[in-house]
């Protein structure tokens, strides 16, 4: 995985957003793109939960390899 899941301090919504952010997306494109990924993979975006910082690296990875695993072409 890229070097930008591992990013702890941030929050799951957060960390989601970094490649659309760096690729220069709008703010609104971003967070549509952020909620539909944490949707994706059971994680409300409305909630506390996507919100809250990862405690373990190894949680992050987990969400990271999901989204991966469910959006990348085969």
């Amino acid at each position: 995985l890229p070097a930008t899941c591992s990013l702890v301090s941030e929050s799951i919504a957060a960390n989601v957003g970094t490649v659309p952010r760096l690729l220069g997306w709008s703010r609104d494109r971003v967070n549509a793109r952020v909620n539909e990924l944490l949707e994706l993979v059971g994680l409300d975006p409305t909630t506390s939960e996507a919100a809250r910082q990862l405690a373990v690296d190894g949680d992050l990875r987990s969400v990271c390899l999901d989204i991966v695993e469910r959006t990348w072409p085969s």
